[in-house]
């Protein structure tokens, strides 16, 4: 291992423990990876089996990003929609759900990744809306948050850009959908 950057962590306590544990240079940085490089093409063609590469960004090196190698190696099956969805939505509340980063991520190429969805009938703005809606209801039902709340944890500017959308969603303002629906489960269970 050559280097290590570490997302969200600017404490300078944190980063020296992480190099204390890695005994290697700890930067912060937007995404969290471990590069290492490999000085013998047997040890590339054997690792490359097991790590996600990018050889056009890092030449001779491996970005490792967990998620998306769980992704690959464990659910191989799942479409670019759906590896799509589950990378918006760990990343939501965490950094912004941008076509960049949701790339970033997959260790893709922005046109890639366009490319990939187009083949499903799809496209990143449609992943990133279906996302969002799905996790409005889940916070505002199940997780009973406020809307300004839910609003922050899903990328939006501000609560009332969130509210706007979800009035052309659900066709109400998220308070009245959520007592709606939590006033049908209250009465439910009684």
């Amino acid at each position: 291992m050559t280097k290590i950057t570490v997302a969200h962590r600017n404490n300078l306590y944190e980063l020296e423990y992480y190099e204390t544990i890695f005994s290697v240079t700890v930067e912060p940085d937007k995404k969290t990876s471990f590069i290492y490089e490999l000085d013998c093409k047997n040890h590339y063609k054997n690792a490359a089996n097991l790590l996600i590469k990018s050889e056009e960004e890092l030449g001779r090196k491996f970005f490792i990003n967990p998620l998306y190698n769980m992704l690959s190696s464990q659910f191989s099956e799942l479409g670019y929609t759906q590896r799509c969805e589950i990378i918006i939505d760990t990343m939501m509340g965490m950094i912004s759900p941008t076509r960049d980063n949701v790339a970033d991520w997959m260790n893709i190429s922005v046109s890639t990744l366009q490319r990939k969805l187009d083949q499903e009938e799809t496209s990143f703005q449609e992943v990133l809306e279906d996302t969002r809606k799905r996790l409005a209801k889940l916070y505002l039902t199940e997780k009973k948050l406020s809307a300004t709340n839910v609003a922050y944890l899903l990328g939006y500017k501000s609560h009332s850009q969130f509210f706007r959308v979800f009035k052309i969603w659900f066709g109400m303002t998220p308070k009245t959908y959520q007592s709606i629906l939590l006033g049908h489960t209250e009465n439910e269970n009684t």
